[in-house]
């Protein structure tokens, strides 16, 4: 950040220019659900989705250098300048990025600017302000979003098909899985099953009991008995929405296996 923007209130123009951006509403042309590999790639790089592509990365990159006063740099400038940017735009450039998330329920959003806002959200996690605004959204966000966000897409189907070996391959590979939307969910995932906004009590070895992860739990155990049910009684059912909730849970292993209970129970429903 030059000196010049971290001075009074010389940042407000971008924020706002930044914020319009990011709130803009898609053209109807190019906001349409699809599955269709050809349209997808055609519409990722229209020149709206490729603004509001820099705008989330600018934002996102801004919010993590300065948007936590405490692991700034320890010089009286920027901790003032940290401090004022944590007040006056975390809330409302948070506010954009979940708009640009929910965004994906009803239509289709832009691969990097979903992956941004992605990054945005799930970082948002980690500190106490904006953390207090995504909790009534949270459930929202786990149901809503992160799961059909891990389905299996019609390009990862073909790949599959014409070649396994490179299909895995690239699950793998840094280079491939960098600004897929489907990998940064998994990390939002983490962060929130995680989540507790209850403290570790002072000379006590067990960690507090997480806010959403028993809740996220039972919801897919319901899905999974549902998909089972329509699967039994041939009424059938959509296959990936049982493979998102499966990788999901995998996601999450670490969270699960931290507590023995429910390691226990579901490994016993599983």
């Amino acid at each position: 950040m030059c000196p010049y923007l971290m001075e009074g209130d010389n940042l407000d123009p971008w924020i706002q220019f930044f914020k319009t951006i990011l709130d803009m509403p898609a053209p109807a042309d190019i906001a349409g659900k699809t599955e269709d590999q050809y349209e997808i790639e055609k519409t990722d790089k229209s020149i709206f989705w490729k603004i509001k592509g820099i705008s989330a990365k600018l934002t996102y990159r801004i919010f993590v250098k300065y948007g936590n006063p405490t692991i700034v740099e320890d010089k009286a400038h920027i901790k003032t300048f940290s401090n004022n940017f944590s007040l006056k735009y975390n809330i409302p450039l948070l506010e954009s990025h979940l708009q640009t998330l929910f965004a994906t329920k009803s239509g289709y959003v832009g691969s990097k600017a979903l992956n941004f806002g992605i990054k945005f959200i799930s970082n948002s996690t980690k500190l106490s302000n904006t953390m207090e605004k995504l909790k009534p959204f949270v459930e929202n966000i786990l149901y809503d979003t992160v799961v059909p966000t891990l389905y299996i897409t019609q390009r990862d189907i073909t790949g599959f098909t014409n070649d396994p070996i490179e299909y895995i391959r690239n699950q793998y590979d840094f280079t491939e899985t960098l600004f897929q939307p489907r990998n940064q969910i998994q990390d939002l995932l983490c962060y929130l099953c995680k989540y507790s906004s209850q403290k570790k009590k002072k000379n006590s070895k067990k960690a507090p009991k997480p806010d959403y992860l028993h809740a996220f739990l039972a919801y897919a155990v319901s899905n999974l008995d549902q998909y089972n049910a329509k699967i039994q009684t041939g009424e059938g059912a959509d296959w990936r929405i049982k493979e998102a909730l499966m990788y999901a849970i995998g996601t999450i292993r670490d969270e699960i296996a931290s507590q023995k209970e429910l390691k226990a129970q579901m490994e016993q429903m599983l």
